[in-house]
C-alpha cells in the first residue's frame, strides 16, 4: 500500500492534507525512512503525529 492509500485509511471526514500534504508525502518517500529517530526529523512529524501515524508509514 502506498503512503496516499496510508492517508486515506486514516482519515474518514477530514480532508486529506490536513494529515500530511502531497509535498510531506514526497518528502517521506524520497528519503526513504526506516527509523522513528528519521521520521522525526521530517518538518511534519513531531511526537503526537509519531504516536498516532509512525507505525504505519514505516511498515510501508
Amino acid at each position: 500500500m502506498c503512503l496516499k492509500e496510508l492517508r486515506g485509511d486514516i482519515i474518514k471526514n477530514v480532508a486529506a492534507s490536513f494529515i500530511f500534504n502531497n509535498v510531506e508525502l514526497k518528502d517521506l518517500i524520497e528519503k526513504y525512512l526506516r527509523t522513528k529517530e528519521e521520521l522525526l526529523k521530517v518538518r511534519v512529524f513531531g511526537t503526537k503525529n509519531m504516536a498516532k501515524y509512525g507505525v504505519g508509514i514505516l511498515n510501508r
